[in-house]
């Protein structure tokens, strides 16, 4: 540790790429290259607190800089497999999002976590033609409301915005003040006119009637109708698609972001509780992407960036704790 200068890691929602980047005092004697595919397991924390284990990361890229005698090493997630990217053909006929991504997550040898809820939801049929399992999962999880992504050996699949781990249990919410800010003005957030939609609609083919059918669903006091584009194999299929639609508008309405002081257990998809920092920013939000920078050189020090859209619906809302109880609870239960 005598020779880091910095760590910087970012964690973030769904399929996009956390990447770990780590810059090393370089003088002599010059640092070794780590061999291609080293991995690299980063834990961080205070001495006061412990230690926080915040992934497995795949060395890919080195940069050596003479002029100022450092060297950066660059490393993303361990589980975005190559394999993941490759396009494939196939059809899913009467197959469960949990029987799915049970397949696919052996064929990459992930092991499969799923919550409950999105584990029995049927898929009547869906094609995946000349289409990557990351795209593939991708789609998929957008239209029934979940996010997916591998980590750490697993695949996982959670429902968006609700604060809940694979398991179904409550992530920990990060309380953030102006106490726990950088400085009283470390935030940024930008509001949006609620949804220009009153109703999303989804259609499904009846197969006892043989007729097209339609689910309506009310999401704003005023404005047009939205109608998704691709009809669905059945009415729960097709409610389901328009409650994760209604989320995704939701969330969509309110950005915020901020820098605090140094909060290893911050992770995307946590629940943000934010109090008595702005009238535009406190209430609850879900975190979409986090980094976390330990500096140490001489004035450095650790903060977290959170980059976060609206939480969860009213109806989901509980109050927060101050500060999370017990063992550090991650998305994979660990």
């Amino acid at each position: 540790m005598d020779r880091v200068l910095n760590i910087e890691v970012t964690d973030a929602a769904g399929y996009e790429s956390d990447e770990l980047t780590i810059s090393l005092d370089d003088a002599h004697p010059q640092i070794a290259r780590p061999r291609e595919g080293a991995e690299l397991a980063l834990s961080l924390g205070f001495a006061e607190t412990g230690l926080i284990f915040i992934g497995t990361y795949i060395f890919e890229e080195i940069e050596r800089n003479g002029y100022e005698q450092t060297v950066t090493l660059i490393a993303k997630a361990a589980d975005h497999a190559k394999t993941l990217k490759e396009p494939k053909t196939r059809n899913w006929d009467k197959k469960t999002f949990g029987e799915i991504l049970e397949t696919i997550a052996k064929e990459h040898n992930l092991k499969p976590i799923v919550a409950d809820k999105l584990a029995s939801h049927l898929i009547a049929y869906v094609a995946q033609t000349e289409e990557s399992d990351q795209h593939f999962l991708t789609r998929l999880g957008k239209r029934i409301g979940a996010v997916v992504a591998p980590k750490d050996g697993h695949l996982l699949a959670t429902e968006r915005h609700s604060g809940k781990t694979a398991s179904g249990k409550d992530m920990p919410t990060i309380i953030v003040t102006k106490g726990k800010l950088i400085s009283d003005g470390a935030y940024y957030v930008r509001l949006k006119p609620r949804s220009r939609f009153s109703k999303v609609r989804a259609l499904y083919e009846d197969t006892a009637t043989r007729t097209t059918k339609e689910i309506v669903l009310q999401i704003g006091d005023e404005g047009p109708l939205m109608t998704l584009r691709n009809p669905f194999q059945s009415a729960i299929e097709a409610r389901q698609a328009c409650e994760a639609k209604r989320r995704e508008l939701r969330a969509g309405e309110g950005e915020l972001s901020f820098d605090m002081l140094g909060e290893p257990t911050a992770r995307a998809e946590m629940p943000i509780s934010v109090l008595n920092v702005a009238l535009d920013a406190d209430g609850d939000w879900i975190s979409s992407n986090v980094t976390h920078r330990w500096d140490y050189s001489d004035g450095g020090g650790a903060t977290t960036t959170v980059e976060a859209q609206f939480g969860m619906d009213d109806k989901k809302k509980k109050k927060p704790k101050s500060k999370p109880t017990g063992d550090y609870v991650s998305i994979l239960d660990r």
